[in-house]
């Protein structure tokens, strides 16, 4: 471990910050721990490696920094997960349905991921569960889908 700096050649502002919080000259050449004076009392100096490596101490951070917030995953992860489900919701579609007559990219574009159709305007795009069902649906549930016609309907394909 390095040594420690004498207490002369701190910074004055250093210096009375560690005094504040009960650190004197002789308690500082002790090499007294100097984490509560650094604002680390419940949290670790050098991140979630350290925390890891005492779980007791950092029990409540570790908590905290593993743990989703409260409205399920991060808004990343929610983001990425809509994506992929509507990236395979759409090859599954055009996979299935493509070679069909009435067969439309732009309608099929703007139902899986939002934008405007002809027939219905703006539409939103599909959310997770519709994505994910599209995804692992057989052409006969497609088509059974969007043989009800509604406004919005993310399943038609004309």
């Amino acid at each position: 471990m390095a040594r420690r700096k004498g207490w002369d050649s701190l910074s004055a502002s250093y210096r009375e910050r560690l005094s504040r919080n009960g650190i004197t000259k002789a308690r500082y050449e002790r090499g007294h721990k100097l984490d509560i004076a650094r604002g680390h009392a419940n949290t670790p100096e050098h991140g979630i490696r350290e925390a890891q490596r005492n779980p007791v101490k950092y029990r409540k951070y570790l908590q905290k920094k593993t743990q989703p917030p409260p409205g399920g995953a991060p808004p990343i992860v929610q983001a990425t997960q809509l994506n992929r489900a509507r990236d395979a919701a759409y090859y599954n579609i055009k996979g299935r349905l493509e070679t069909y007559f009435k067969y439309n990219e732009a309608t099929v574009l703007a139902n899986v991921y939002g934008g405007r159709t002809s027939e219905s305007g703006d539409v939103y795009g599909m959310s997770l569960s519709e994505a994910q069902w599209t995804s692992r649906a057989d052409t006969e549930e497609l088509r059974s889908r969007a043989r009800i016609q509604y406004q919005g309907n993310p399943w038609w394909y004309h």
